[in-house]
């Protein structure tokens, strides 16, 4: 052991240590004595030697050291080589499902409403009319029910967004807005001569009843007694439906008129520098579901007020965006002529509407866009497929 003397070392110290401690005692030993003495020189002679002559001598070891266990050889535990295995490649992203046209969050048709507030019994002979196709396609895609019966002046409009709805009527309470006292929380305004509207919130759902007639205690009356009805008749579908999911797009990120632009802008990209903008198109506030539930970002260019725009110049151009309604435009860009811009999927060109009017329809990233100009010029149409081409590039960038 480090720092302790060695085995032999420790036993030789020992035998020399008795030795001189014999000899010290016996200096002059008798006869019978010294005998013994020889003998235990002898003996530690022997010591020193080794204890294998001291087991000569007296038959037994005087040391033992103990004997060492006996080693075991496990044999090493057999290695089965692996085969390293063969990296696959990562499967291909699932395509995207087509979600298909969006769909009201009301799960009741127009004409079941009708029938469950006896519509009949407030308006005379109540015809379904069928306008509601061409609604802007970000309020169809929002999840609103509109229901129009044109020719007995009435219009409802139902939506699921309830906190919107509340905050819109409380609003109105606090302008001009009298209470009409019906569902949770309700409100009635008429600004135009004879036109009346009835919002109401009833459990989960925002009402509009909008009614015209020739005077405003009959526009009142008939807004308050439908309004009525339908609340009754809603509360006997109480759930709504999840709201309609659109397809993936870019255009999702584009929320108001500051994110359009173009390169140069675009009054001198049209070659019309008098025109300003983009400005937000904004409804009418009567009908305010649609104000704000339309997810449609609609901008227009024109000329500051008092100034002419010289002819053969754009005079001005309206855009609307609405991500994720890819599914609109057959509807839209039905009889259109087929046209090209870059960037886009399809387009189509419109024009010589009554109200002569040109349009250009077209989808980019599952996006339907329209272009609308009110001056027809032999390169107008030149000017509005560059113009949408140079949008979809900036917004690429």
């Amino acid at each position: 052991m480090d720092g302790q003397p060695t085995f032999d070392a420790a036993r030789s110290a020992a035998m020399k240590t008795m030795l001189m401690k014999v000899a010290g005692e016996h200096t002059t030993p008798p006869r019978t004595k010294r005998i013994a003495l020889i003998v235990s020189l002898t003996v530690g002679a022997l010591l020193l030697a080794g204890g294998g002559a001291a087991w000569a001598i007296t038959g037994m070891p005087l040391f033992q050291a103990p004997a060492p266990a006996p080693v075991v050889v496990s044999p090493s535990p057999s290695v089965t080589p692996t085969r390293t295995p063969t990296p696959k490649p990562a499967p291909a992203p699932s395509p995207i499902a087509d979600p298909g046209p969006p769909y009201s969050t009301v799960p009741v048709d127009c004409a079941t409403l009708a029938a469950r507030a006896g519509l009949d019994s407030i308006v005379s002979n109540p015809k379904l009319s069928d306008v509601t196709k061409f609604d802007d396609p970000g309020v169809i895609q929002s999840g609103v029910l509109d229901c129009n019966w044109l020719s007995s002046g009435l219009q409802l409009l139902v939506s699921t967004d309830t906190s919107t709805g509340s905050a819109d009527i409380a609003d109105q309470r606090k302008v001009d807005a009298s209470n009409p006292d019906i569902g949770d929380l309700s409100a009635l305004r008429c600004i135009e001569i004879h036109d009346c509207t009835v919002s109401v919130i009833s459990g989960s759902y925002w009402l509009n009843v909008r009614a015209t007639s020739a005077s405003d205690a009959t526009s009142i009356d008939r807004a308050t007694r439908s309004a009525r009805g339908f609340t009754e008749a809603l509360a006997q579908t109480p759930q709504p439906r999840a709201p309609w999911t659109s397809l993936p797009t870019s255009w999702s990120t584009v929320t108001d008129c500051s994110q359009v632009t173009t390169e140069p802008p675009v009054p001198q990209f049209l070659g019309s520098p008098l025109l300003t903008g983009p400005q937000p198109v904004v409804q009418g506030t009567m009908d305010s579901i649609s104000f704000h539930e339309n997810q449609s970002v609609s901008c227009a260019w024109g000329p500051p007020s008092g100034v002419a725009i010289p002819a053969g110049s754009v005079r001005s151009v309206s855009l609307s965006i609405t991500p994720g309604a890819v599914w609109a435009y057959p509807t839209w860009a039905a009889g259109g002529m087929p046209v090209t811009v870059a960037g886009a999927q399809e387009a189509s060109f419109v024009c010589g509407n009554p109200e002569a009017l040109c349009i250009l329809y077209l989808v980019t990233d599952n996006t339907l866009m329209q272009l609308t100009f009110n001056e027809s010029t032999p390169d107008l149409l030149d000017k509005m497929e560059a113009f949408a081409a140079a949008l979809i590039a900036q917004h690429s960038r």
